[in-house]
Parts: C-alpha cells; sequence; structure tokens
C-alpha cells in the first residue's frame, strides 16, 4: 500500500489563522509515536525545521486525540503519547512489573521534587541524616532526576533536579501540578493536626 502523498501535501488553517502542512502534522505525530521517551521540543524543531509556529502543531494534535483512547500530552518541555487515565484500569494485563521503591527513596525523591533545584547538603539538612548513594543512582537509574548545574559557593556541589521522565512517570505536565500541602493533607498523606 502506497501512502496517499497528496493527502499528506495538503494545507488547511488553523484556527487562528496559520496554514498547516498535514506532511510536517504527521511526521511529527509519528517521530513521537515510534519514541520511546518523551520528545523535547528542541529536537522537534530540529526533526522538522520547515513547520513554521511548531506550537501550533503540537496543539492541534493535542486537541485531535484528547477524548480518545491515547491522548498526546505535554511532559515539562517534551511531548508523548500516552494512554486515556480513564482506560488505565482496562489494561492491566500489559502492565509491567515496577520496581518497588523504599520509602526513604520515596522520600529524597519528593525533597528533590518540591526544593529543586538542590544539592545533596541541603536534602541532608532537611532529613536529618545522610543520604546514601546507593538512593541516589537507584533514581538516576530511573531517570527520575539528573543533576541541573552547580552551586556557586566552595566546592561547588551539584544542584539536583527531576526529569521529562519522572513528570511522564507521575502523569505531570510540569513540576507545578506537584500536590501542595492542602491536597497532601486532604489526601491523607500528613497528619491534618501535626504535634505543637
Amino acid at each position: 500500500m502506497e501512502y496517499d502523498t497528496k493527502q499528506s501535501e495538503l494545507t488547511f488553517d488553523s484556527e487562528d489563522g496559520n496554514n498547516i502542512d498535514n506532511h510536517y502534522l504527521h511526521a511529527i505525530e509519528a517521530y513521537i509515536f515510534a519514541s520511546e521517551y518523551p520528545v523535547e521540543f528542541k529536537k522537534l524543531q530540529l526533526i522538522v525545521p520547515q513547520a513554521k509556529n511548531l506550537r501550533i502543531y503540537l496543539d492541534i494534535l493535542e486537541k485531535q486525540y484528547a477524548h480518545r483512547g491515547i491522548q498526546f500530552v505535554k511532559r515539562g518541555t517534551a511531548w508523548c503519547f500516552r494512554t486515556n487515565p480513564y482506560y488505565a484500569n482496562w489494561l492491566s494485563d500489559f502492565r509491567k512489573e515496577e520496581q518497588t521503591l523504599t520509602p526513604v527513596t520515596l522520600e529524597i525523591l519528593s525533597i528533590i521534587a518540591y526544593h529543586q533545584p538542590i544539592t545533596r547538603t541541603e536534602i541532608e539538612t532537611i532529613r536529618g541524616v545522610s543520604v546514601s548513594k546507593k538512593i541516589i543512582d537507584t533514581l538516576l537509574d530511573l531517570d527520575w532526576i539528573a543533576v541541573k548545574g552547580t552551586r556557586n559557593v566552595i566546592g561547588k556541589p551539584m544542584l539536583w533536579g527531576t526529569t521529562t521522565q519522572f513528570l511522564d512517570h507521575f502523569g505531570l505536565k510540569d513540576i507545578s501540578e506537584l500536590p501542595g500541602l492542602t491536597d497532601l493533607r486532604k489526601s491523607g498523606l500528613i497528619d491534618m493536626h501535626p504535634p505543637e
């Protein structure tokens, strides 16, 4: 079966009057669909440099997939296709056995997520105990944290922050979607009335 090049070359006007080329729209869609990980905006600009106003193409794809079994979603500055959360429970047969993280690992991940960018010493100050290299290695292996620079002090300690894969795993568009203190109290994850 041959690809319909006539159809792929059609152009149409987006809602804001910009001329959109189906060929580029389909190329972006195919590339992101084939990618194992969310694709960064900058990478897409290199792949389809002819697609002027790339954000408009991404908006169109997001709208086209909004009410389908799979959705086109933003994760930080990257884009990917993911299962519509409404249908997630129906797909239990396909779920992989995930590595179970210790409460300490989750605590450190939470500290990094809520306080980023943060140094290892600052994490230890918040926790009151040292941070095991093994825990940092585990989070690095999962690609949930990465070095985000260095603190401009003596010794130039590394600054840690979360990654696009962290956002993707937890279904967040960006870090601002992390639950706040009120949300955590409502969910019962923290004590409503801490001791005085």
